[in-house]
């Protein structure tokens, strides 16, 4: 299913896991590529995710207008630059995933009442 047709958004993940000692330089990397894509045309959202206590895992999380915008922000030198770095410091199970949005669903948001 291609979710450009439908309107939808794209996510693009990528997990990692810090080689020992190397946690903050790795929070840091990510914090750099955040920043930097979220000047980038299309950009929504962007989540960096700390799962040190669980796991040992950090991630970054993107959302994007569509599938094209995200492919063409992973291709500029700055951000392969970054990844490029980030690889030097974390495991090699990596995980990189770009997810089409096929539903999605958010809280309602209702005024305080006042009695």
């Amino acid at each position: 299913m291609e979710g450009d047709t439908l309107g939808m958004s794209i996510v693009h993940e990528t997990i990692v896991k810090p080689r020992q000692g190397q946690e903050q330089e790795v929070a840091s990397l990510l914090l750099a590529m955040g920043g930097f894509l979220a000047a980038q045309p299309g950009f929504i959202e962007g989540y960096t995710l700390d799962g040190l206590a669980e796991g040992g895992l950090l991630a970054r999380v993107t959302v994007w207008q569509s599938r094209d915008d995200a492919e063409r922000s992973a291709a500029l030198l700055e951000t392969m630059a970054l990844r490029a770095k980030l690889q030097t410091l974390v495991q090699s199970n990596t995980q990189e995933l770009l997810l089409d949005i096929v539903s999605e669903r958010h809280a309602d948001v209702r005024e305080p009442v006042t009695a």
